[in-house]
């Protein structure tokens, strides 16, 4: 017990001198943002849902988990570092919760006015289909497009018809609105016949 208390002691104090050995605000950030979550960028504005001055990414040596250039499709506040708009420029946390209608921010045309909402999109689990910065896959799906929608949907549960044939070649999309619509199976304006 007395050594855990003298080894804690011993942290604290290194901890310490680190700290104060930093002399310029970018080493003190590093090194209190290494052992502590939500410290604030130096000289950031202290506004929320605005862009601080100085940026992380201006900062931090550390690469994002994927680059976006790596990435075919990203979200455009991601792409472009407009981070303000979904996380709180103070402690990188989110400004609303995904069950709070975060994404609806921006996107609430995609499910407002619809008779019949499909079930991710009317529970606001935006993050079952879409990743939130960025994706091999259009408009930042997890999975190719037939893929996800698969997930849920047992293709040989679907309807038999010509509408329905080679499901390999064409995309669920082409004809569903994967967010709802005004029909029970939210078929798009415009759809091939049956």
């Amino acid at each position: 017990m007395r050594r855990h208390a003298i080894e804690l002691i011993l942290l604290a104090v290194i901890a310490i001198a680190l700290v104060t050995a930093c002399s310029n605000d970018i080493a003190r950030y590093r090194v209190m943002r290494f052992f502590f979550d939500g410290v604030p960028l130096p000289n950031a504005e202290k506004k929320v849902g605005y862009e601080p001055t100085v940026r992380e990414s201006q900062i931090t040596t550390k690469p994002r988990k994927r680059p976006v250039s790596q990435a075919l499709y990203a979200h455009t506040p991601y792409r472009e570092n407009h981070c303000g708009g979904c996380h709180n420029v103070d402690s990188g946390g989110l400004v609303r919760t995904l069950k709070e209608g975060l994404c609806l921010n921006c996107h609430a045309p995609l499910i407002n006015n619809v008779k019949y909402d499909h079930g991710p999109a009317a529970v606001h689990d935006c993050t079952f289909c879409h990743h939130y910065h960025a994706s091999p896959y259009p408009y930042q799906l997890l999975a190719p497009p037939n893929e996800t929608c698969f997930k849920c949907h047992d293709a040989r549960d679907l309807t038999t018809g010509p509408y329905h044939e080679n499901l390999e070649s064409k995309t669920c999309t082409t004809c569903h609105d994967p967010h709802g619509g005004d029909n029970r199976f939210f078929i798009k304006q415009g759809a091939p016949a049956r």
